[in-house]
């Protein structure tokens, strides 16, 4: 059994459901999620988990029908989660003329709440869409800038 965070954080009132246990052995399945503190943090049945209006800390703990058990850390913050890392994207691509890929970035921690962003530093060479979409327009280069809260990462398009 994994899951796919140890810990997150959300803002009062804010809630998710971006926890993921995925590997569990055949024929078992997820028994219960519960809150070791209900005033600051709440989950359901199918994992939602939902910041109350207190901060603080709690522990979210899942458990299966075979006994395994994990823990997650939740802390209840009043202000909005900000992104402190961006991940998954590549440092150098190269494409060829028409042709494009995606670009799908992994924000941290998975509960911020800042949008993401990606330009193009040379629209003739390269364009992205708001999804992360390349396409590659004419030969050269091109610098893709995705960007979430204060957080920037760049990946170099260069197109043959």
């Amino acid at each position: 059994m994994k899951v796919n965070v140890s810990s997150i954080v959300l803002k009062t009132g804010q809630s998710t459901t971006k926890v993921k246990v995925t590997g569990l052995a055949k024929g078992d399945r997820i028994a219960s999620w519960t809150s070791g503190n209900n005033k600051i943090v709440t989950v359901n049945s199918s994992g939602k988990i939902r910041a109350g209006k207190k901060t603080g800390n709690a522990k979210i703990s899942v458990k299966l029908q075979s006994g395994l058990q994990k823990q997650i850390a939740v802390k209840v913050q009043k202000t909005p989660v900000k992104t402190t890392k961006i991940q998954g994207i590549q440092k150098k691509i190269t494409l060829r003329k028409k042709k494009s890929c995606t670009l799908v970035p992994q924000i941290l921690p998975i509960t911020s709440v800042e949008k993401i962003t990606f330009t193009s530093s040379n629209k003739k060479v390269a364009t992205v869409t708001s999804k992360g979409k390349v396409t590659a327009k004419k030969k050269g280069t091109a610098i893709i800038t995705v960007k979430a809260g204060k957080i920037k990462v760049k990946c170099k398009i260069t197109v043959r």
